[in-house]
């Protein structure tokens, strides 16, 4: 704010007309004005209460799942759902598996995408690049560790591609589910 001032000389008579900006005498005003403002606001008796629609519908109470299921876009079940996310998964398990199942993991092959000087040289063999597709299960090393599991399940013959696995897994799940439902 501009103040206007008069400055009196050493025998009292007026001497200088100084005009100074004083940061204060700003504050000062501005916040007056915000109060004046605030003051022509008028005042309800109701007191405030939030309230809820989704879909039209007004809710009594905020409910989070109605309201995700109105934003969110439902897209039919992916083939391979029901081998990530079931009762018996562990989150994290199941989030590391859905990130493979989408080929989203950080492998070295992806990482190079973004470090060009990254070595992507599969640590287990050492023969090729890792990627998903060599990790499961072109990898020598990885294929002994999936066909040994296999032997001890007594699984005979399984895929070792990627995308045969997904296809093969459920049915084999089934199977075992049947079996283990008969003891």
């Amino acid at each position: 704010m501009w103040v206007e001032a008069t400055l009196l000389s050493s025998g009292g008579i007026l001497g200088s007309h100084l005009v100074i900006y004083s940061p204060t005498l700003a504050k000062i005003e501005r916040q007056l004005q915000l109060v004046m403002f605030v003051t022509t606001i008028p005042t309800y008796v109701a007191l405030d209460a939030p309230s809820w629609s989704v879909g039209n519908v007004r809710q009594k109470t905020f409910i989070s799942n109605k309201v995700w299921n109105a934003i969110r876009h439902v897209y039919p079940p992916v083939s391979w759902y029901a081998l990530v996310w079931h009762m018996a998964s562990i989150p994290r398990h199941a989030t590391t598996t859905w990130l493979f199942v989408l080929n989203r993991n950080l492998t070295l092959d992806r990482i190079q995408q973004w470090y060009e000087d990254a070595l992507t040289t599969c640590l287990l063999c050492g023969l090729a690049n890792e990627s998903r597709d060599h990790l499961f299960f072109e990898c020598l090393f990885a294929h002994e560790v999936w066909l040994k599991i296999n032997d001890r399940l007594n699984i005979p013959n399984p895929p070792a591609v990627w995308s045969d696995i997904l296809l093969w897994l459920p049915q084999v799940l089934l199977e075992f589910i049947r079996v283990y439902n008969n003891l």
